[in-house]
């Protein structure tokens, strides 16, 4: 199990970018869930990010399909 800092501590970190605060918290939610690779949101937004563990790194999505960071479908 890793150690989640609390939001407070990702507000600072992140300096009140709460987009970059979701994201570090979506982060550490997938980590703590070993099943969390096979759980991606079945309605995505446009360019949602998400960390898929069974890849091991995040991804985001186009509006069609799951990307990696250099655009490679995922």
């Amino acid at each position: 199990m890793v150690d989640v800092p609390t939001r407070n501590s990702l507000m600072i970190i992140a300096h009140g970018d709460t987009r970059a605060v979701k994201f570090f918290e979506d982060v550490a939610s997938a980590i703590n869930n070993p099943n969390a690779g096979d759980m991606r949101p079945d309605a995505p937004g446009l360019g949602q990010q998400f960390y898929d563990t069974v890849i091991g790194q995040p991804i985001w999505f186009n509006g069609t399909i799951w990307t990696d960071a250099l655009g490679v479908a995922v």
